[in-house]
């Protein structure tokens, strides 16, 4: 590691901190399935090429901004509702 990497993952928020010893916590829920999901989708990563990350990824972000527009969605009619 050069001098520059070993800055780098002492730095708060560095390499080091991406994730802790042992791994992320794969067993943490975001409360939301969707989330999840996408979530647990990425975990095949490391059995993939580099090429079909591409693929992965532009699904993963397909999928949570259809999740985003969804709750945009139905803040919308609930606040059309109640201000009716």
């Amino acid at each position: 590691m050069d001098e520059l990497g070993s800055v780098q993952a002492r730095a708060p928020g560095g390499p080091s901190d991406a994730h802790p010893p042992g791994g992320p916590d794969r067993t943490a829920s975001s409360g939301h399935a969707v989330v999840d999901e996408v979530l647990g989708s990425l975990e095949r990563l490391s059995e993939l090429s580099v090429a079909e990350h591409v693929t992965v990824f532009e699904s993963a972000h397909d999928r949570l901004r259809a999740a985003l527009a969804d709750v945009d969605a139905s803040t919308s009619t609930t606040t059309a509702t109640t201000t009716a």
